[in-house]
């Protein structure tokens, strides 16, 4: 047997690979990419609501305190329903994450007492310390003892956003940008409130936004407007 050795074999065959119609089929297939599923789909299964949501905190926003002591501060959680398109405003007196989770478990309560199973969030130093909630929490306060037991029972998974995809949090940026707008309209931009006045201001706040449109369908002539409060409550 005689053996032959091919100069520049190299140019050759990659000459051959790259005109070969076989070879072209099988690289495209090979470079397919297929979308795996999205936290929308995962939270339209569920049909939870808060089941996946969205976080963030706006703020500070000035707290009235007593008479004659300078104002304090206070922050606002914005939460967003990736199914029903729900967004919710829990004021805090602190940005502890004790205060934090105790924003979550009140933001669950007004929609039924479901916990978010995962929670999205930027890569904020206000919202990440919520993953290491035993160095912030006191041994002695029994509300942060049952809000332990209650995130581990439930298993809420906080998933921070890379920073370099801050686009994903962009539903819940709206409703930031949203709430600001509104106390700028009303004449509310930069005055201090009470927290009770701040409850008040979130509700009235998150009621109108929650009334907005998401599909509107002509029936039976008339008009059907889909709203997530009507997702929420029919």
């Amino acid at each position: 047997k005689r053996q032959f050795y091919v100069t520049n074999h190299r140019t050759i065959l990659k000459t051959i690979a790259m005109n070969c119609m076989f070879c072209l089929k099988m690289r495209r297939k090979a470079e397919f990419e297929e979308m795996g599923p999205t936290h929308a789909l995962a939270a339209g299964q569920s049909g939870v609501v808060l089941g996946v949501a969205f976080c963030d905190l706006l703020g500070p926003v000035k707290l009235k305190t007593k008479r004659g002591t300078p104002h304090g501060k206070a922050w606002i959680m914005v939460l967003n329903c990736v199914w029903s398109r729900l967004c919710l405003f829990v004021p805090m007196a602190s940005c502890s994450a004790a205060a934090v989770l105790k924003a979550i478990v009140t933001a669950a309560n007004m929609t039924g007492g479901s916990l978010p199973s995962v929670l999205y969030s930027d890569s904020g130093s206000s919202i990440l310390p919520l993953q290491q909630l035993g160095a912030d929490a006191d041994a002695g306060e029994h509300l942060i003892r049952d809000l332990k037991t209650t995130l581990l029972k439930h298993k809420i998974t906080l998933k921070a956003t890379c920073p370099k995809a801050s686009h994903r949090q962009g539903s819940c940026e709206v409703f930031v940008k949203l709430f600001k707008k509104t106390l700028e309209r009303c004449g509310l931009k930069n005055q201090a409130f009470s927290m009770c006045d701040w409850f008040f201001i979130c509700s009235k706040i998150a009621l109108i936004l929650n009334q907005r449109p998401l599909s509107i369908k002509y029936f039976r002539q008339s008009v059907e407007v889909l709203s997530p409060l009507n997702l929420l409550y029919g």
